[in-house]
């Protein structure tokens, strides 16, 4: 749970102002809790309107992506100038941007892989961060999101800082939360290819269930994390994946000081940091309440 839940307290369900997500973070920073804490989630259109915080403060910056490639690389010039800006003047820090990619380049490798080739020069050479890259989820899927997760692998073998892929795991109506199979097949992907991966949205709670308010079923982030933590130390199929992401009683998890384990299966210590370090990063949640104490009525925390 190490710096595991980025805080999205501007966005849906939540929709806090400005003002009280920050009075929010920064009542979280020094709890006893903020271990578990991770980066502020804000888009680059309102780092401007932040006061002077301290280097405390961190921050993972939402681009404002665009309909075409056309559109994107003009936004993302503005993007990176709203970056530029604040470090010029914050104590803060901001090290990661999230961006999705314009659907009119997926379904064609060279278009990809030149929109990737140009922004890794751009974002990370130039501007040093570290960038997570989301796709929509169309009728195309496996294709679109095989092609970028390699096509990611192939920019990061040039780059100092790996790119990484962004999965959009919820919302606040029944459509907007994947199935199981999607987000195993993206966890592998990033297994396979050493890609970063990062969770955004509707993980909430920590074990998979069925919520009244979304009338589907919610995926839990125990659930992600653990699958994808297990199938990197046991090279498990798409299959066993599934399985671990479906499961919905947290009797059959485990943690204790040496190992995190779903039922017969278990990952050291070492292996958790090892992958959480390089590969399974975080994901954004715009609750840090709920997910702490969910644990705690589970006895985890």
């Amino acid at each position: 749970m190490d710096g595991l839940i980025d805080y999205a307290g501007l966005f849906p369900p939540a929709s806090l102002d400005l003002t009280s997500a920050l009075d929010e973070y920064g009542a979280y920073l020094p709890s006893a809790d903020s271990w578990m804490l991770g980066r502020f989630i804000i888009p680059a259109v309102d780092l401007s309107k932040l006061p002077i915080l301290s280097a405390a403060w961190r921050f993972s910056v939402l681009g404002r992506s665009g309909k075409d490639a056309d559109e994107f690389m003009r936004n993302l010039e503005v993007d990176l100038a709203d970056i530029q800006a604040f470090r010029q003047t914050q104590p803060a820090t901001a090290d990661i941007f999230e961006v999705r990619l314009p659907s009119d380049i997926l379904s064609f490798p060279t278009k990809l892989f030149n929109l990737l080739n140009q922004t890794s020069q751009q974002i990370t050479n130039q501007h040093k961060l570290t960038t997570f890259y989301e796709i929509p989820l169309e009728d195309a899927w496996r294709e679109n999101m095989a092609a970028t997760v390699a096509t990611l692998s192939q920019q990061n073998e040039q780059n100092s800082r790996r790119s990484g892929f962004k999965l959009r795991c919820g919302g606040v109506v029944a459509h907007a939360f994947p199935a199981v199979e999607q987000i195993a097949f993206a966890l592998l992907l990033c297994r396979d290819h050493r890609v970063p991966f990062k969770a955004t949205a509707g993980l909430h709670h920590p074990i998979r269930h069925y919520n009244e308010s979304v009338q589907t079923k919610m995926h839990g982030f125990i659930n992600v994390f653990g699958a994808a933590i297990l199938a990197r130390a046991h090279n498990l199929s798409l299959e066993q994946t599934i399985e671990i992401l479906n499961e919905e009683d947290p009797r059959h998890f485990d943690f204790n000081e040496s190992h995190f384990a779903w039922k017969n299966l278990s990952a050291t210590a070492e292996e958790i940091a090892d992958a959480r370090k390089s590969q399974f990063i975080a994901y954004g949640s715009c609750s840090f309440d709920e997910p702490r104490e969910d644990m705690q009525k589970l006895g985890w925390l």
